[in-house]
């Protein structure tokens, strides 16, 4: 690789990591490209240059967060649970990651996320296969239950500060052990027959 493109790459790279953490802080609105700049030993114009906005900044970080997640923690379709618990256990280890989502939700939800987009879709046939091989349990559609796992995985990194002082939470271990408990509950038992199903 040339060196000049080696040091675009690395310049990039530095400041996706550095808007990583402002926008995970402060969400779009709040953040600020000039200090985004200086963490990344970097200018404003740089940034303009790389990706356009600060809006367009944001969606490639959050593009990134998809990414390593998709590709870190592949779907698990034979073991949802384990699949839950690992999940749980990275966005734990991981906090900005769930900001991000939730700045998403409130700030970007109008605009689709491709690459989150795509990774969601992705998901659904493998689950209705499995559902349909019968290695998966149907209680519940393919889109149902993607929704679910990935809620259930959030459990503890979406716990409200009032829960954790009024009650002090279970070990990281035994946490990791509930989320994979409760999917298998989830999994359990088939529902009665249209549960999920569109309203007619």
């Amino acid at each position: 690789m040339e060196p000049v493109l080696r040091d675009a790459d690395a310049t990039r790279a530095r400041l996706l990591a550095a808007a990583r953490r402002e926008f995970a802080a402060f969400g779009i609105a709040g953040a600020r490209v000039d200090r985004i700049a200086a963490e990344a030993a970097s200018n404003k114009a740089q940034i303009y240059h790389y990706f356009g906005s600060k809006e367009q900044l944001f969606d490639a970080v959050f593009a990134a967060v998809v990414d390593e997640l998709v590709h870190e923690l592949p779907l698990d379709v034979d073991d949802l649970p384990g699949y839950a618990a690992r999940l749980s256990e990275h966005y734990e280890q991981h906090p900005d990651m769930l900001r991000l989502v939730t700045w998403q939700r409130l700030e970007r939800s109008t605009e689709p996320q491709p690459v989150a987009v795509k990774a969601s879709r992705a998901k659904i046939p493998e689950i209705a296969q499995a559902q349909a091989d019968d290695r998966l349990s149907d209680r519940y559609p393919a889109d149902v239950l993607l929704h679910a796992v990935m809620h259930i995985a959030s459990l503890w990194s979406a716990t409200s500060p009032d829960m954790s002082w009024a009650r002090k939470l279970p070990s990281a271990a035994a946490r990791r052990r509930i989320v994979a408990q409760m999917v298998r509950d989830m999994l359990a038992a088939r529902a009665p027959a249209g549960l999920g199903q569109p309203d007619q």
